[in-house]
C-alpha cells in the first residue's frame, strides 16, 4: 500500500511501536516487517524522542537500520534528519507511531504521509501517561480505535 502512495522511506517510531514501553525487546513481528519494507524497496530509519542515543541503537542494529534520538517530535527537525538519513523528500516518506501528537501531529506538520497505530503495551513514560494520551482519546475514536 505504501509503494501505491508513492513512497520509498519510512521513519518508524520506537517506544510502544516497535517496542513496548520501557522494554528493549523487539515486538516479534517487527523485523519481519522491516524486511518486508525493504524487499518492496522501501528505506526505514528509525526516529524516536529516545534521550539516550544506546536504547535507540540497540533496537536499531539488529534490524540493521539508521536511527535519529533525541528527534524532538513534533519539531520538524528529527523529521528532516530522517529525510536525510534516507534522501527522501517529505512526499515519498511516511511516519508511523502510537502518539497522535508527537508522531502524526509532527509527521503532518512536515507534509509526511501519516500512519497511527495501536501502542504495543499498555505501559508509557510518565509524561506521555498524563499529558497526552488522555487528550488522545477523542482523536483515536474518531478513527475507530
Amino acid at each position: 500500500m505504501l509503494r501505491e502512495f508513492g513512497v520509498r522511506g519510512v521513519m518508524i517510531d520506537l517506544d510502544n511501536t516497535l517496542v513496548s514501553w520501557p522494554d528493549i525487546d523487539l515486538h516479534p513481528t517487527a523485523e519481519e516487517w522491516v524486511q518486508c519494507l525493504r524487499d518492496e524497496g522501501i528505506q526505514v530509519c528509525l526516529v524516536t524522542n529516545a534521550l539516550h542515543r544506546t536504547r535507540a541503537r540497540t533496537v536499531a542494529e539488529p534490524l540493521d537500520v539508521p536511527f535519529v534520538h533525541q528527534a524532538s517530535k513534533p519539531h520538524w527537525k528529527g523529521f528532516k534528519r530522517g529525510m536525510e538519513i534516507m534522501g527522501t523528500q517529505p512526499k515519498e516518506t511516511a511516519m508511523v507511531g502510537d502518539q497522535v501528537f508527537t508522531d502524526i501531529f509532527g509527521g503532518n506538520l512536515v507534509g509526511l504521509f501519516t500512519v497511527l497505530v495501536d501502542p504495543l503495551g499498555e505501559r508509557d513514560a510518565w509524561l506521555t501517561k498524563v499529558l497526552q494520551r488522555p487528550f488522545e482519546r477523542p482523536f483515536r475514536r474518531c478513527h475507530g480505535d
